[in-house]
């Protein structure tokens, strides 16, 4: 991977137009590098909201076994509900993604 680029002033005046191709080829080349710097930016962005939505499934998920447990609800039954509640979370996911969801009231 290119960390970085630099062009060194050339000390003379540019009389052939020259100059000015060699800063437009920079910019250009240095605009793909800002570009690809951001999708990479992005990318990590998304994966860490997968990241806090993965935690966030889990901790409801863990509060749901704790209250079948309290409630006395048998093992299989609290197997069984963890994943109704998980279809129901993909379920909604989907919506939202999909924007037929966009707000609970």
């Amino acid at each position: 991977m290119v960390r970085q680029i630099s062009f060194a002033s050339p000390g003379f005046t540019d009389l052939t137009g020259l100059g000015k191709v060699v800063k437009e080829i920079r910019l250009f080349i240095r605009d793909i590098f800002e570009r690809q710097d951001s999708k990479e930016d992005k990318r990590l962005a998304r994966e860490e909201k997968r990241q806090v939505i993965l935690g966030k499934k889990i901790a409801n998920a863990e509060r749901l076994i704790k209250l079948a447990k309290n409630m006395g609800i048998s093992k299989k039954d609290r197997k069984a509900l963890i994943e109704r509640a998980i279809r129901a979370d993909d379920y909604f996911e989907k919506q939202i993604e999909q924007e037929k969801l966009t707000a609970v009231d």
